[in-house]
């Protein structure tokens, strides 16, 4: 039997990679081509503290970005055992439509102490052969220890329909705020206490009418920053999650910036060490940590 010789030449060698490449390249463009329909969340993740025992109520709108067919609402495992969502299941979609999504987030009171990442997904219904519809929500949940004593209720979106929202207890403090700085230090009280200082203050300057106001709100955030530098809290960048969930609606927002602007070329003297601990509205030494 006789071999042959075949000749190769780096010419031929060229053009068939060249036909690879380009073949390559219309598959993987005919497969972006084909990509499953996008929706976009309200929000594109959401973190959330609940204590051992309590429940937390999250809505967030979902938009369609595209015609999308119907589909299943499914939590992963690892947040099953705490998170369920209303509707499990979504009809057909088209682009522009909007749908409103329920997170029941939920802590057994024997709930371990933990921190759990995972996301909530559309899957197609039908079974298609994209059947994660892109983008997932990112959902991250801590369970933390219950916090002695009685929180007001949870306001939801009743909360967000004023500049002053809801104050069930009459304390300065917004129910909605209460709650969140309950679940993020439910270990020290007076780190509790400052925040709520702090958070008072900051709720009397979206609220005040006139520079006179304005300034007098401001005075008293200086004070609840002293008293959050006398505790040794004034670092750990909670009264800058507090600023934020004060100011978490449109109309808040523009009433913050106008009380900035109404204290304009305005000087406020600085706390001396001695006057550091009397800026506390509450005894920091009477409690215990």
């Amino acid at each position: 039997m006789s071999l042959r010789k075949i000749s190769v030449s780096p010419k031929s060698v060229f053009t068939f990679f060249a036909f690879i490449v380009l073949a390559t390249g219309i598959t993987l463009w005919s497969s972006n081509a084909l990509a499953a329909p996008a929706v976009r969340w309200e929000q594109s993740n959401v973190k959330v503290a609940v204590p051992q025992g309590q429940s937390r109520l999250i809505v967030l709108t979902l938009t369609a970005q595209d015609k999308i067919p119907g589909t299943t609402v499914r939590v992963v495992p690892a947040l099953q055992p705490y998170v369920t969502v209303t509707p499990a299941k979504i009809p057909p979609l088209q682009k522009g439509q909007t749908v409103p999504v329920t997170l029941n987030i939920s802590a057994p009171t024997t709930a371990a102490l933990t921190s759990l990442n995972g996301t909530v997904q559309l899957r197609q219904s039908d079974g298609g052969p994209n059947r994660t519809i892109p983008q997932p929500l990112a959902v991250t949940v801590t369970i933390v220890t219950k916090v002695a004593g009685d929180l007001p209720p949870d306001p939801g979106e009743a909360g967000k329909a004023t500049l002053a929202g809801i104050d069930s207890n009459n304390n300065g403090v917004r129910d909605d705020v209460e709650i969140y700085i309950a679940t993020i230090e439910p270990n020290s009280a007076k780190h509790r206490e400052a925040l709520k200082q702090f958070a008072i203050a900051a709720q009397r300057e979206i609220i005040s009418t006139n520079r006179t106001e304005a300034q007098e709100a401001a005075q008293l955030s200086f004070r609840a920053i002293d008293c959050l530098d006398y505790i040794g809290k004034l670092d750990t960048g909670r009264s800058e999650e507090i600023q934020a969930l004060i100011v978490n609606t449109k109309a808040r927002l523009v009433a913050y910036q106008a009380a900035q602007e109404a204290m304009n070329n305005t000087v406020f003297d600085l706390s001396s060490p001695e006057q550091i601990k009397a800026s506390c509205t509450f005894n920091p030494d009477a409690l215990p940590n």
